[in-house]
């Protein structure tokens, strides 16, 4: 500590954030340096910033620093690229909205089955969306970007994703063990019937092949066995898990690639390092996808509590955990209209300012210090 006193340092340490150059920031100059290589060619047409999330309940300020991060990096991008953009965003609506457990095996009713608490929308997962909504509209008219919502059901049906599913399935042992490392199966899940839960862990899911296709057999404990063809067309709906849906989006988007559409991903970075690597390109490369021609994976900064870990939803719900903070910061819907213009705006000012460069955007800040900006 030769260059500066004892005292200063702590002063640097304590008033300036410092912006260290690490990993993927060594090698490039710019953020749009990702993407450009992507996209010199006359069949691009266009670009689509893909992000998703449960709606599952209020968002926080987490969902909105992402949310808002994937509209900047359109407007960037779109300035950068000289390309048209649109925002894409892929709601989760199969995700868990509860679940019960019947001999050590847990069966989940999505939010998708689960009736709004009011007459203003038919289940969890629309009635949950309107307050994302509030995100998504006000990131849409900062950045004069639109969006557009796919719905969990219309992703799960596409030709892309089911043909690709069918080689999932027919080679199960294979990416059972590159999808699912801890227990090496396949979650693909037919919700009953009569109750319309699933076998969250595929526990009692059996697939079988022959020279007349696939079926898939799963067990209700409330209503028995039943099979189902599995084809590009049926049965109408099938309940993927996480990992799974991640590597069918990325090899679909590989497809609108190939269509004229440069896909840029845009997640939390809780979805990158490991992840990425160890599930997601590994499954892909054994599909066999032209990795050249995968979107481009970006991770917006994480939000992180006073322990170091994400601030999280799921740590607030029926917990005292997050208490001491503002209310807003962990349900931005008790904002009244004016308030939330003001805060919004300045995330928008701040997320901005990460991706405008690199040493910013490719890493994590403090909930703190992303409160104190706004």
């Amino acid at each position: 500590m030769s260059a500066v006193g004892k005292g200063e340092a702590t002063r640097v340490m304590r008033r300036d954030i410092l912006y260290p150059p690490v990993g993927i920031a060594h090698v490039v100059e710019r953020v749009s340096d990702l993407a450009r290589r992507n996209h010199d060619s006359a069949d691009v047409t266009g670009l689509i910033v893909s992000t998703s999330a449960q709606p599952n309940g209020p968002p926080h300020l987490g969902t909105a620093s992402t949310i808002l991060s994937v509209f900047a990096v359109a407007a960037y991008l779109r300035a950068e690229l000289g390309l048209s953009a649109s925002v894409l965003f892929d709601s989760i609506d199969n995700a868990p909205a509860s679940t019960w457990t019947h001999e050590g095996v847990i069966y989940a009713l999505s939010l998708l089955s689960t009736p709004a608490p009011t007459a203003d929308h038919a289940n969890l997962a629309d009635h949950y969306f309107e307050s994302l909504r509030r995100v998504l509209d006000f990131g849409s008219a900062i950045s004069e970007i639109a969006w557009s919502r796919r719905p969990y059901t219309t992703f799960q049906a596409s030709e892309a994703v089911r043909r690709r599913l069918l080689t999932v399935v027919r080679r199960q042992s294979e990416f059972g063990a590159l999808l699912n490392p801890r227990t090496s199966r396949v979650h693909v899940r037919i919700p009953c019937e009569r109750c319309h839960y699933v076998d969250k862990h595929s526990v009692w899911t059996i697939f079988r092949t022959d020279n007349s296709g696939v079926t898939i057999r799963t067990h209700c404990p409330r209503h028995g066995w039943r099979a189902q063809e599995l084809s590009l067309s049926h049965p109408p709906y099938l309940d993927l898990n996480t990992p799974l849906r991640d590597v069918l989006k990325c090899a679909e988007f590989s497809d609108w690639r190939s269509q004229g559409s440069l896909v840029v991903m845009v997640d939390g970075a809780d979805w990158g390092g490991a992840w990425v690597w160890e599930i997601v390109m590994k499954t892909l490369a054994t599909l066999g996808e032209d990795l050249a021609r995968a979107p481009v994976r970006l991770f917006a900064p994480m939000i992180l509590d006073e322990s170091g870990a994400k601030f999280s939803k799921s740590l607030y719900v029926g917990s005292d955990a997050y208490a001491s903070l503002p209310p807003w910061v962990v349900d931005l819907t008790v904002m009244d209209d004016a308030e939330f213009r003001r805060r919004m705006s300045s995330l928008w000012r701040l997320v901005q300012h990460w991706v405008g460069d690199p040493r910013r955007f490719f890493r994590d800040y403090s909930l703190s210090a992303v409160i104190a900006a706004l």
